[in-house]
């Protein structure tokens, strides 16, 4: 009975015929890229989604992954949502939804963006937490929580605040963008973290026509023990070996393959 055991602990696999030596375990966070915040000719728009995050760990099946890493919406007339991350087959996480008019995007996991009203942003939803509504007629809402992401130590996927005229800014955490207040003049929002999936916040139009921002780009990370052979990657992984384990960070697509 001892090879049976070895060979489910170790995580004996084959590829073409040729015996391969897999992790056993592989632990992963998987951040989907954050939603975009648009133009607003007077007023603050709402702010960007935060991307969904994932985390937990699974048994591979086979030698090569294909990781895809989320952009983060694209900001403008009409903003866009953020992109999804994922381990090809094995779990995939939503990006952020972009804000909509005055109103905050919902996250990735679906917590809701904040309401607007006619000159402030509602903010947008985070991975944890949903978007505050507009503070007053004039300043905007506080973007929605994130969540600590366990492998990188690190707040991700916060939802962007919404723009508005009146101080102090709206606040947003977990790498969401903070909102602005416009004081009457155009003020372009601010871009969620590269990264971390977090909302574009709000800026404001002061009557020409701003206020819009990008939001972040998401994450994948796989760690296993060290004592399993590196894999070989593409889309060049920062690959740390520490503490008794193997940690790629994947900040933009690419393959992982044990070999």
């Amino acid at each position: 009975m001892a090879p049976i055991f070895t060979a489910l602990r170790f995580g004996f696999a084959s590829s073409g015929g040729d015996g391969v030596v897999i992790p056993d375990l592989i632990t992963y966070a998987v951040i989907g890229g954050g939603g975009a915040t648009g133009y607003k000719s007077l007023g603050g728009p709402g702010g960007g989604g935060g991307g969904e995050i994932l985390q937990s760990s699974f048994i591979p099946a086979t030698n090569y992954f294909v990781i895809t890493v989320g952009a983060g919406g694209a900001e403008g007339s009409t903003p866009s949502n953020g992109g999804d991350s994922s381990i090809l087959g094995v779990i995939t996480a939503s990006g952020g939804n972009a804000g909509s008019g005055t109103n905050g995007g919902s996250s990735g996991s679906g917590y809701s963006g904040g309401t607007g009203t006619t000159y402030a942003g509602g903010g947008g939803g985070g991975d944890s937490a949903a978007g505050v509504v507009y503070q007053d007629t004039f300043r905007g809402g506080n973007g929605g929580a994130g969540t600590t992401v366990t492998l990188l130590s690190l707040g991700c996927g916060g939802g962007g605040a919404g723009g508005g005229f009146n101080p102090p800014a709206p606040t947003a955490t977990d790498g969401g963008g903070p909102g602005q207040s416009g004081s009457g003049s155009d003020l372009d929002g601010i871009d969620g973290a590269t990264n971390r999936g977090g909302g574009g916040g709000g800026g404001y139009g002061g009557g020409t026509g701003a206020g819009s921002a990008s939001g972040g780009s998401g994450r994948v990370v796989l760690r296993h023990a060290d004592t399993f052979a590196v894999a070989s990657t593409t889309g060049s992984p920062t690959v740390t070996i520490s503490g008794g384990f193997v940690t790629y960070d994947f900040t933009g697509s690419g393959t992982i393959t044990w070999s």
